[in-house]
């Protein structure tokens, strides 16, 4: 069957997840879909892309429905089956199918091979990578495909490629830990998208669930050398930038910016109000964590280190199980500032810092009035890098949330930040400090020991502030 839509109530992720044998099995997958894919999108006029797919399952599964025929005839069959013709077969399609089979020197090869292309003819309707214009770092290749199973149901394959570094692999598994209160329900209100990373250079996977695996040298090299492909086959000029590899879970929403444009509006006043003080209460955990790339950036160099500086709406998702319904926040890219752990005097300036910060009652609301002005600069800022044919209509779309910013949100993002810094003290930091950590400290330990020990420094830090906020 040849699927005619992407549609899919629960995206799949399957292998990309599980043991290194099934990532590898996947990204070797991927590679050979992004050079079909490479094929097909050539195809010239009038043949089509699902044209030639439906030709070449129509031909080829009745073909390999015969056990009893020879290899050579079987061979002769399925080459026959995709000689150039012009409407179905176009000869760059013919050429590579071909290819294929004539690179079985037994039955049992040519077999798997040809099984193994048509089962690409069900996931090469759309083209099942896209490089992602978002972010500095990286590249980040967003996959999506559909996979038909056996009862011609096809469900949808979405995630995330990145090329990162150990401090956001670290950062993933703090942020993970936190917003679900190490192993409990965690009130403070986000999610982290499913996850997994490779550090190559210690021959060291964090799986899903967020454990430690150790890979045997050939292993942890395949891998790499197999995500590397899957990028270059899709570009052989892509400059990867990251020596490290994470892969996430694709969230069905939209980042701050383009939520604003597209949702916000059609929210009410409690769920707007909501949504504020949400992102308020994650201020206080990226500060103490030494996240400075989201919604509140610290000047850690200059003497006011709340000096306004532009948010960063990308590294928020936001995400809506139904039309206009309560949107549930999703915390993404959380790298960890590098200098927070590999500079001491910077460590000791930040330290210095927080317990400034923290020690002020007013601190929340000095907060809240920097985070406003960053997030209103950054929609300024991607407005004005809107088409200028679009950003009239877009700066009308965004005009309820620049008006809420100045009413509305503050008080919000006051509280939450005021919310969020007591579950610090009272709950999150007492779990942190508990056998509950345990099993993540020693994850840490031996992925990044130097984060883990500047965090835990700053932890401690703000634990021994007085309550005043």
């Amino acid at each position: 069957m040849i699927p005619t839509t992407t549609q899919s109530s629960s995206p799949t992720t399957e292998r990309i997840f599980g043991s290194s044998q099934q990532v590898l099995k996947e990204t070797s997958r991927l590679g050979q879909l992004i050079a079909f894919d490479r094929v097909l999108s050539k195809i010239p006029y009038p043949c089509t892309r699902q044209a030639v797919l439906k030709r070449t399952v129509d031909a080829w599964q009745p073909v390999l429905e015969v056990t009893n025929d020879t290899f050579e005839s079987t061979k002769r069959k399925l080459l026959e089956q995709v000689q150039p013709e012009r409407k179905t077969m176009p000869t760059s399609v013919s050429q590579f199918l071909t290819a294929k089979i004539t690179a079985g020197n037994t039955a049992a090869e040519m077999h798997k091979v040809a099984q193994r292309v048509l089962k690409d003819c069900t996931s090469a309707t759309v083209s099942p990578v896209k490089k992602s214009h978002a972010g500095l770092t990286g590249p980040t290749l967003l996959v999506s495909y559909p996979k038909t199973n056996l009862q011609d149901k096809f469900s949808l394959v979405a995630y995330v490629i990145k090329w990162s570094d150990r401090e956001e692999i670290a950062g993933n598994l703090l942020y993970r830990a936190f917003s679900q209160k190490f192993g409990s329900d965690s009130p403070l209100g986000f999610s982290v998208p499913k996850c997994c990373g490779f550090d190559f250079d210690s021959n060291l996977q964090v799986t899903s669930d967020n454990t430690l695996v150790s890979l045997p040298t050939d292993v942890s090299k395949a891998i790499k050398a197999s995500f590397q492909s899957v990028a270059h086959n899709l570009s052989p000029d892509m400059e990867l930038h990251g020596k490290q590899i994470m892969a996430m879970e694709r969230i069905q929403g939209e980042n701050l910016y383009d939520f604003a444009k597209s949702k916000y509006a059609g929210l009410d006043d409690a769920q707007k109000k909501e949504l504020f003080y949400n992102l308020g209460k994650l201020v206080p955990l990226d500060i103490l964590l030494g996240n400075n790339d989201r919604l509140l950036k610290l000047d850690i160099s200059g003497d006011n280190f709340l000096n306004s500086f532009e948010a960063n709406l990308g590294n928020v998702m936001l995400s809506q199980e139904q039309l206009n319904g309560n949107p549930r926040l999703h915390a993404i890219d959380n790298a960890l500032e590098g200098d927070l752990s590999s500079n001491k005097q910077i460590q000791k300036r930040y330290l210095e810092i927080i317990q400034t910060m923290f020690k002020d009652p007013n601190s929340p609301q000095a907060f809240a009035k920097s985070m406003t002005r960053s997030i209103s600069d950054a929609l300024n800022t991607q407005l004005s890098e809107e088409p200028l044919a679009a950003a009239k209509e877009t700066q009308v779309r965004l005009g309820p949330l620049f008006q809420d910013l100045g009413t509305i949100a503050q008080p919000a993002f006051e509280a939450g930040i005021r919310d969020g810094i007591a579950l610090l003290r009272k709950e999150l930091i007492p779990a942190w400090d508990s056998e509950r950590s345990a099993e993540l400290k020693k994850q840490l330990a031996t992925l990044h020991p130097a984060l883990l020990e500047a965090v835990n420094e700053r932890l401690t830090a703000f634990a021994t502030t007085k309550e005043t906020v």
